[in-house]
């Protein structure tokens, strides 16, 4: 049991980095944050912030307040497979307890975010079609 919870933890700590680079992008933006979910079945709210039981995905939501670059929004969009991406990299550099879990974890995440319905990757490529 201790194991499982552990893993629940890590889980939601990697969705958590990547959900809150993207959060971190937008306010360096001058954009507005309505909603942070991390994870599936939500169980906490904090205001603008909310946590689930399953720590499988997440979202950022912001409003664009103003005329905000095609450039600035695929940067958006990049950064959580980005920070994702580079915490795999730590992983495979360093030996550390659970750390085939985490390594599974990340990249099961990054498929998602590159592969998954309303993925990251998706979100820039229909970005990218609305400005041609």
């Amino acid at each position: 049991m201790k194991e499982l919870i552990t893993i629940w933890v890590i889980a939601t700590g990697c969705v958590a980095i990547h959900e809150f680079s993207h959060a971190l992008a937008v306010k360096l933006f001058g954009q507005n944050i309505t909603k942070i979910q991390i994870g599936k079945l939500e169980v906490l709210d904090f205001s603008k912030i909310s946590m689930g039981l399953l720590p499988f995905s997440g979202s950022v939501k912001f409003k664009i307040e103003h005329s905000l670059s095609t450039t600035k929004q695929i940067i958006i969009y990049i950064v959580g497979p980005l920070a994702t991406g580079i915490l795999l990299l730590f992983c495979f550099y360093y030996q550390f307890l659970y750390r085939n879990a985490v390594i599974a974890i990340l990249i099961t995440q990054l498929f998602f975010s590159i592969f998954g319905e309303k993925s990251d990757i998706s979100q820039i490529v229909l970005l990218i079609r609305r400005t041609k």
